[in-house]
């Protein structure tokens, strides 16, 4: 997703409101300050808006960037486990250098999810890895 896409997805949104007969050109032109002319090519693909530009629009329109972009690209990188409501608990599989290199595990990075007894999981202690015996205290 790109600067692009979410200008075409706020284009397509006004759209919907304007054939809903909820919003009009010139309405949103009195809404955001801009000139009529400038609400048109907007709308008809004659040329962009400046962030700025964006942020007037969303705000008179009571609308969130959250609001442009695709649910499917929003799930493909979002980072939040399912919430486990019984005694078990979510574990995922990823491959190691993403679970070694990233602070967040996005979805898109998930080969699959396990379920293990949290009981279990509270009893997991961590391998020890080489001789520490000989490591020098400071």
């Amino acid at each position: 997703m790109n600067f692009r896409m979410l200008q075409e997805n706020l284009r397509n949104t006004l759209w919907e409101r304007i054939d809903a007969g909820d919003l009009t050109g010139l309405r949103l032109a009195e809404q955001t300050g801009f000139k009529q002319a400038h609400i048109s090519n907007f709308l008809n693909r004659k040329r962009g808006l400046s962030l700025e530009g964006m942020d007037k629009v969303l705000n008179v329109q009571h609308l969130s960037v959250l609001d442009l972009i695709d649910p499917a690209e929003v799930n493909k990188r979002a980072s939040i486990l399912p919430a486990s409501e019984d005694e078990f608990d979510n574990v995922v599989v990823a491959d190691a250098h993403i679970a070694a290199s990233e602070a967040v595990i996005m979805s898109m990075h998930v080969k699959e999810m396990l379920k293990f007894k949290k009981s279990f999981l509270k009893r997991l202690k961590e391998a020890m890895e080489g001789n520490r015996s000989d490591w020098n205290a400071l």
